[in-house]
């Protein structure tokens, strides 16, 4: 998170959105999923 000027001059706040690690863990496992079922 912090603070910074937009293209309009405009001082704005922003989030860095990151994923929660359940969801972290599902995109793994599904890709590993995937990958296994190509071999």
């Amino acid at each position: 998170a912090g603070t910074g000027v937009n293209p309009n001059g405009d001082q704005e706040g922003w989030v860095a959105v990151v994923p929660e690690p359940s969801t972290l863990l599902l995109l793994t496992l599904a890709g590993l999923s995937t990958i296994r079922r190509r071999h």
